[in-house]
């Protein structure tokens, strides 16, 4: 289960996160939150004997997939390079789902399954996690939420005024 307990602007801030989840036992969440030069970075490590290690050098770097959605006109990158250095982690992960977008009105963001690949030192890893990824540049605007609401409501109304004509012939 996931829920966001912020005081934020959905559609002013950006931020690129992820949680995962190594077969050897170790978890992961990294995010990196803000726009432009303004952006904190923090992954937090839970090792298999239960320390953990907190770091705010991170780095995330897309590295091609990309899926653009055709309600937002959203361009998501869905495969990213995330490295921490001090702890000489670099793993590749990659969405299993392209097509993830969750639209809550005029808030679009990408919630999905990913694939997990990398390294620990020297040691090869894998693994499975999942990434959120919110505020990148959207065309839905107010209006085209508007009128997609309109023609929903319309297409609902007419569904059930032709069961009722067919129910009362």
């Amino acid at each position: 289960m996931d829920h966001q307990w912020a005081d934020v602007s959905y559609n002013k801030n950006k931020w690129t996160w992820f949680s995962i989840q190594l077969q050897n036992n170790t978890e992961i969440v990294c995010f990196e939150y803000g726009k432009g030069k303004n952006k904190t970075y923090l992954a937090s490590i839970s090792y298999p004997n239960n320390k953990q290690k907190h770091f705010s050098e991170v780095e995330f770097k897309p590295l091609g997939k990309k899926w653009k959605s055709k309600k937002t006109g959203t361009i998501y990158p869905l495969s990213w390079e995330i490295k921490i250095p001090k702890e000489e982690i670099t793993l590749k992960v990659e969405t299993e789902i392209n097509n993830q977008e969750v639209n809550f009105g005029t808030i679009n963001y990408f919630e999905g399954p990913l694939n997990v690949q990398g390294k620990i030192s020297s040691k090869r890893v894998k693994g499975e996690g999942f990434m959120e990824l919110v505020g990148y540049p959207s065309d839905y605007t107010k209006l085209k939420f508007l009128k997609d609401k309109f023609n929903w409501a319309l297409k609902k109304s007419l569904s059930f005024t032709k069961k009722e004509i067919k129910r009362r012939i």
